[in-house]
């Protein structure tokens, strides 16, 4: 079915929400999906015409990086479009703002063994409590 994905993967329509939401904050900007080796996270670059060296403060562009789980929880475009505008007053010339990345990552859940694999080995018999000899 369109539109469809399991829970916490993000469709196809909020990474284009976000881009239409940052050419909307910066009109005269090209708004690009970057590729990077990070995963979990969608890489936005905004590049603008320099106008004036003078005033220029940086060669690099704009730079916007969203944690997946963040963009998933979004329900519809107007919370994305929300998402974008919180973070566009501090995006500038050679920053690199992220939304959800710097919190800490959850406990991986503990893998089932599988058939096959050995049982977590025991301690050894001396760390066992003192037992009393058996006699034969």
């Amino acid at each position: 079915m369109i539109g469809r994905a399991r829970p916490g993967d993000v469709r196809p329509w909020q990474p284009a929400a976000a881009i239409t939401a940052l050419r909307a904050a910066f009109p005269q900007a090209k708004v690009l999906p970057q590729r990077h080796t990070l995963v979990g996270c969608s890489d936005l670059v905004v590049t603008e015409p320099i106008e004036d060296l003078q005033s220029i403060e940086s060669w690099f562009a704009r730079r916007l990086r969203i944690a997946f789980p963040v963009l998933a929880a979004c329900a519809d475009e107007a919370s994305v479009t929300r998402l974008i505008e919180e973070a566009v007053p501090r995006m500038e010339r050679g920053v690199v703002v992220s939304i959800g990345l710097g919190q800490p990552a959850p406990e991986p859940a503990p893998k089932p063994r599988r058939r096959g694999q050995p049982r977590q080995s025991r301690p050894p018999a001396s760390a066992a409590p003192d037992r009393p000899a058996r006699r034969s």
